[in-house]
């Protein structure tokens, strides 16, 4: 019966104890916010599980407010912890009875050894184990036991032995489980801000690049392209995410005024990084025309398939136009030279 009872006691509280990561999403423990709504959660949990405990005796209760308030301060640090354990102190001072000088000194206790854990563990760059918090379970829980010496002399005995071995087999049990839940959703969020710092210093570092650059997927339909890209081609990167590749980015042949086969759709036939030769244009969405030089390469992922491309070009229009205005001024040359009549030597000058 003992057993069934803080069996439910604590299911309870872990339950309860998912609320964190809703909390932790929206507002971070590492700001003001979020370090009182983790104080105020975990200190309203142990609460709801003092009014719904084991009594061993009037006066005398047993819950798992000593979990939630270690579990606090473990993973969101002192200041949370002083908020979480003002709740179920003042709850249990409010109960009254034999037991609350134990009641008192067992949550003062949690958040001492939870903050203790916390600067050994590191817990910001390493969740702890499901090992790590056994143990933790274990040295709170131990030190609770220890408690039983504040109870009046003729229940310390009584309280040991009644309550001693579901403690030390269930509540160490019941951190882990919690403690599991709040691990991973702290490793799932932290791995969540991780993606997305790194997607921010993606964006960063496109929309620096003077290239313009277009990423496609298999089906060479748009996912993404940057300023220098939108700039070439006239289109805003809003409107041409899941468009096809063709319609966004359409070269012709300079001088023929024939279309290019689009790099993408080699890329993707071949596997293989593609240039563009001399000689193309890109239309842009207003008509207007730029020479441009171009290539393209695949985006495999760990098992090596092809799961897009990415295109990267540039506009070279005045060096298309100084290289063809080279290639006539030879031209001319060359024609002077070898049809007029006059006769015409070429001297070095460095030997004559």
């Amino acid at each position: 019966m003992i057993y069934l009872e803080l069996f439910l006691n604590l299911s309870l509280l872990i339950s309860l104890s998912l609320i964190s990561g809703f909390i932790e999403k929206r507002w971070s423990h590492r700001t003001q916010a979020g370090i009182w709504l983790q104080g105020l959660l975990f200190g309203t949990v142990s609460v709801i599980g003092i009014l719904k405990p084991f009594v061993l005796g009037p006066g005398l209760i047993f819950d798992g407010r000593s979990v939630m308030v270690s579990l606090c301060a473990l993973f969101f640090g002192p200041q949370a912890a002083l908020i979480a354990v003002i709740p179920p102190m003042l709850c249990r001072v409010a109960i009254g009875g034999p037991g609350v000088y134990m009641g008192v000194v067992t949550v003062l206790s949690a958040a001492v050894i939870g903050w203790l854990a916390r600067k050994f563990i590191h817990i910001e760059n390493n969740p702890p184990s499901a090992t790590q918090l056994y143990l933790f379970g274990i040295a709170v829980h131990l030190v609770m036991l220890s408690c039983t010496l504040l109870l009046p002399s003729g229940l310390r005995l009584l309280t040991l032995r009644r309550i001693g071995p579901p403690m030390i087999l269930a509540y160490p049990i019941a951190t882990v489980l919690a403690g599991k839940v709040l691990s991973d959703q702290l490793r799932s969020i932290q791995r969540e801000r991780r993606l997305q710092q790194t997607k921010q210093q993606l964006d960063i570092t496109l929309n620096a690049i003077a290239d313009g650059i277009i990423a496609v997927d298999t089906e060479s339909r748009v996912e993404m392209m940057n300023p220098a890209a939108e700039a070439l081609t006239g289109w805003d990167r809003n409107e041409v995410v899941g468009k096809p590749m063709a319609d966004v980015f359409r070269i012709i042949h300079t001088e023929t005024r024939e279309p290019v086969e689009n790099p993408v759709q080699k890329v993707l036939e071949k596997g293989l990084i593609v240039g563009l030769g001399n000689h193309t244009t890109l239309i842009a969405r207003d008509g207007t025309e730029r020479n441009i030089a171009d290539s393209a390469a695949p985006i495999r992922n760990e098992e090596g398939r092809i799961e897009g491309v990415v295109l990267v070009f540039r506009d070279v229009t005045e060096e298309y136009r100084l290289q063809q205005e080279l290639v006539r001024s030879e031209d001319n040359y060359r024609r002077i030279f070898e049809d007029h009549a006059a006769v015409k030597l070429i001297i070095d000058p460095k030997d004559g």
